[in-house]
C-alpha cells in the first residue's frame, strides 16, 4: 500500500496546490489537541478494507476504497460563511480533479460518496470517498538456498514386469 500511497500524494501535491499538508489518516482531528498540529488546507489519505485476489505468482489486484480527508479552518463570525464557502470550494476542486483520474497502479478513481462535515469546532471535514482497482507486485522476503544434491545410487535397476 506504501506505493499506492506516495502515488496518490504526490497526484494530490501536483494537481491541487491549495493543499499544504498530505498525509496518511490516523483521526488527527479527533483529539486535535493532543495532535501534532499540520497547515491547512490539508488532505488525509484513508484505505478501507482490501478483498485481494491472486492474478500470478507474483501480482494481487483488489478493489481498494480510498476515504480522502479534506480538512479547512473555519472562522466564521456571525452571518459572514466565507471560510465555509472556501472550504466547499475546495472540496469542489478536489472532486472534478479526483473523479475519474488515476495514479499508477490503479484504474480511474470512481467517486462512492460525498459526506459535509458535521461540527469540528473550528475545523471542517469533508470526507471523499473513491474506489478503484489497484493492482499490486507481491514481494518475496523468502530466501532460497542453492541446494547441491549428492546421491549415491548403488545397486541394480529393475526391470518392471
Amino acid at each position: 500500500m506504501k506505493d499506492l500511497y506516495q502515488n496518490i500524494k504526490t497526484f494530490v501535491q501536483t494537481n491541487i496546490p491549495d493543499i499544504i499538508h498530505v498525509n496518511i489518516w490516523n483521526e488527527q482531528i479527533t483529539n486535535i489537541q493532543d495532535e501534532v498540529q499540520f497547515l491547512r488546507p490539508a488532505l488525509f489519505i484513508e484505505f478501507g478494507i482490501v478483498e485481494w485476489n491472486q492474478v500470478n505468482k507474483g501480482k494481487k489486484t483488489g478493489t481498494v476504497p480510498v476515504i480522502l480527508h479534506l480538512v479547512t479552518d473555519c472562522y466564521d463570525t456571525d452571518a459572514d460563511d466565507q471560510d465555509m464557502m472556501t472550504s466547499l470550494e475546495l472540496l469542489d476542486d478536489v472532486e472534478s480533479i479526483f473523479d475519474g483520474s488515476a495514479v499508477s497502479g490503479c484504474t480511474p478513481f470512481t467517486s462512492t460518496t460525498t459526506q459535509t462535515d458535521h461540527n469540528h469546532g473550528n475545523l471542517i471535514e469533508n470526507i471523499l470517498s473513491y474506489s478503484t482497482q489497484y493492482t499490486k507486485c507481491i514481494r518475496s522476503n523468502r530466501r532460497t538456498v542453492e541446494a547441491k544434491p549428492e546421491l549415491n545410487v548403488q545397486g541394480q535397476i529393475k526391470k518392471p514386469l
